[in-house]
């Protein structure tokens, strides 16, 4: 995972996180058991439908969305403790690249927490 900050002005922090295919594959696993046990495959058991086969029924890019959301809850709350952020509210989301076989880039964009300076009396 890389992570890139960018300061946009007052108490607003732009990361973009790189997620490497290998780091994706855990999810984009559990997408293709989740879709299998939604959708019914000719031939197999609910959620034990291999991965080809489940691309072919539905396409590849509904797995690689579904993977996306999942990735995106982990590596963004795994990116924010390890920069020590205190966000505000949820943050703004946008993909940036998502592709098979590439690296997953997404963009968040926080509100932080004001730093607050007591003065000195």
């Amino acid at each position: 995972m890389n992570i890139t900050k960018k300061e946009l002005g007052k108490n607003e922090l732009e990361l973009t996180i790189e997620i490497s295919h290998d780091e994706l594959k855990p999810f984009l696993e559990s997408s293709v058991e989740e879709i299998s046990k939604s959708k019914a495959i000719a031939g197999f058991r609910p959620g034990k439908a291999p991965y080809d086969v489940v691309v072919k029924e539905v396409g590849e890019m509904p797995i690689y969305q579904s993977a996306a959301n999942d990735a995106i809850a982990k590596y963004y709350y795994e990116a924010i403790t390890k920069e020590g952020l205190d966000p505000v509210d949820q943050p703004k989301v946008e993909t940036i690249k998502l592709a098979p076989n590439n690296p997953f880039i997404f963009k968040a964009t926080i509100a932080l927490l004001p730093k607050i300076e007591i003065a000195d009396l």
